[in-house]
């Protein structure tokens, strides 16, 4: 498993390689600018795009819905991985504190009356800290030498912890941030910037066990998939455990899934 950051390192690589081939090849033009046309494609589409925002940025922007000092201040949480399962069910940046609560009520009675599924925990699409913000050299040595300043505001509002950069064949910086985060939402922050060609979350891929969540009115569903087998290109084997919770806090175990149950509990989109 790789994350994005390495991914963009043996892209620069690769890239590289493919530039040198170029040059010995010169005298065929119509070869030099098929390998020019991959550097470029292959450049853009291994960084992925939350958005980009090279066109029509604003020095210093910061965020227009910015949480507020108390929801910056609860993150991150006791338990960051529930954190980021609470994220899912958010409209913000930032977890809703009701949810989170819930999610760790819930899941705590759950484990009380089924203990076998304590080892299984939320599989997410990111680490709710990590962007990767792809550039140009020029800007990252800015970045380096504190010079770029676009960034301060963001970076002050939601916690820069620490930041590492390259300025290889693709440059870009990678940030970590104090709290846990809706990376998606807050790409498109920072891909507002002067300068800043794309911005993604550092995802590292692959699949695993995890806990899937439906909610209702009054009973939220909890599918624990115990999940195994090739895991790093998807998993094969799947063993589902699925409970139903309440708001007054009753437990309900519902045994083995449907096969339409299982259909639904098998997409990403319910359960990552």
């Amino acid at each position: 498993m790789i994350s994005m950051r390495e991914g963009l390192l043996l892209c620069g690589c690769l890239l590289l390689v493919a530039a040198c081939a170029g040059r010995a090849d010169a005298s065929n033009p119509s070869s030099a600018g098929a390998a020019n046309g991959a550097g470029a494609a292959n450049g853009a589409g291994a960084f992925g795009a939350a958005g980009s925002g090279a066109g029509g940025a604003t020095p210093t922007a910061c965020t227009i819905d910015a949480p507020s000092a108390q929801q910056l201040a609860a993150t991150p949480r006791a338990n960051t991985n529930l954190e980021l399962l609470a994220l899912k069910f958010s409209s913000g940046v930032v977890a809703d504190q009701a949810i989170y609560d819930r999610l760790v009520r819930d899941i705590a009675l759950i484990i009380a009356r089924d203990p076998s599924v304590s080892d299984i925990p939320y599989f997410p699409p990111h680490d709710g800290k990590q962007l990767l913000l792809r550039t140009d050299a020029r800007t990252v040595g800015a970045m380096e030498s504190g010079s770029y300043t676009d960034w301060n505001c963001l970076n002050d509002t939601y916690g820069l912890e620490d930041v590492n950069f390259n300025t290889g064949t693709i440059s870009f910086a990678e940030l970590t941030l104090k709290g846990i985060y809706d990376l998606e939402r807050l790409a498109k922050d920072y891909a507002r910037l002067s300068a800043i060609e794309s911005v993604s979350p550092n995802i590292s891929g692959g699949d695993g066990p995890t806990i899937c969540v439906t909610r209702g009115d009054d009973t939220w569903h909890y599918v624990f998939d115990r999940a195994d087998g090739d895991c790093l290109a998807g998993c094969i084997a799947h063993e589902y455990h699925h409970f139903t919770v309440s708001t007054s806090g009753t437990v309900t175990a519902l045994g083995a899934l449907t096969t339409a149950e299982r259909a639904i509990y098998a997409t990403r989109e319910v359960c990552h």
